[in-house]
């Protein structure tokens, strides 16, 4: 699935929201897609529509300069609306990207949780 977003929220870990590490972003139809953890949680959050989550290992995200990639079990999936591949096209500023990558690095930071591609280098050129 495509989801074509004007941009993303994003937080490395918020006080007023318990910590959460989040990266949410909605398209014109209103469908969303949010990765979520707090800091003592195992697990990545899933939410898909509004309001149907799933947590799981069963995900690996890919950035690159043009894309974020979401790519999710079929057993989290059916948890979920059964999407198992959600790409998201990129017109992102060098601030914006690094936000979305740490807020990216820090829900899959320690553990098993799951997997994350950054293929930015430090400059946020793409590697």
């Amino acid at each position: 699935m495509v989801i074509r977003t004007k941009g993303f929220a994003t937080s490395q870990g918020d006080p007023d929201y318990d910590d959460l590490a989040y990266v949410y972003c909605v398209d014109e139809s209103g469908y969303c897609l949010s990765l979520a953890r707090k800091p003592e949680g195992e697990l990545v959050e899933v939410m898909v529509v509004d309001q149907i989550n799933h947590k799981t290992r069963e995900i690996a995200v890919e950035l690159s300069r043009d894309e974020l990639r979401v790519i999710l079990s079929p057993a989290a999936a059916a948890h979920l609306d059964g999407v198992t591949e959600y790409t998201v096209p990129l017109a992102a500023t060098e601030v914006e990207l690094d936000e979305l990558d740490a807020a990216l690095s820090t829900i899959f930071e320690g553990g098993q949780r799951g997997r994350y591609d950054s293929r930015l280098d430090r400059l946020g050129n793409q590697a």
